[in-house]
């Protein structure tokens, strides 16, 4: 017991042992940005549908593909403290949310629950797949401190 206390008390020890990543996903998960910027992104992208076609119908597929988005970036927020280490400096800020949001949308295309097509020949619909994704994450990242109480 006195072993942690020392751990959390002394920065030296939490490097040697590398207990950040324990101490980090326990914040990480009562952080309520950690949920409020991926539940942000997917609501973006059904109002950016809506005010692009004026009605509220949605496809079913419109709310996988927004869910998928929101579940990438939740995945990428809850997994980021463990990927610190090994993720490339470029990676670092938004690319691994959009890395995971790309392998969530993938899976679920995998799983036939929505309708992508992820082959060669589909350059265009994927450049269309990536932008809507970087969309959603400028958006999560432009509404959340509004959301948060955080002052610009």
């Amino acid at each position: 017991m006195s072993r942690l206390i020392q751990a959390i008390t002394n920065k030296q020890i939490k490097k040697k042992y590398n207990t950040n990543n324990i101490y980090q996903m326990d914040h990480l998960l009562t952080d309520a940005n950690t949920f409020i910027k991926p539940a942000i992104s997917a609501a973006s992208i059904l109002a950016v549908k809506y005010s692009v076609t004026g009605n509220f119908n949605f496809h079913p597929s419109d709310y996988a593909l927004a869910g998928g988005i929101g579940a990438g970036f939740l995945v990428a927020k809850i997994a980021k403290p463990y990927l610190q280490n090994y993720e490339p400096e470029w990676m670092a800020s938004r690319g691994t949310e959009i890395v995971a949001a790309g392998a969530v949308l993938y899976a679920l295309n995998a799983a036939k629950l929505i309708q992508l097509d992820f082959s060669k020949q589909n350059i265009a619909g994927l450049g269309v797949l990536f932008g809507t994704i970087l969309i959603a994450d400028v958006l999560g990242e432009g509404i959340l401190p509004f959301i948060a109480g955080h002052s610009v």
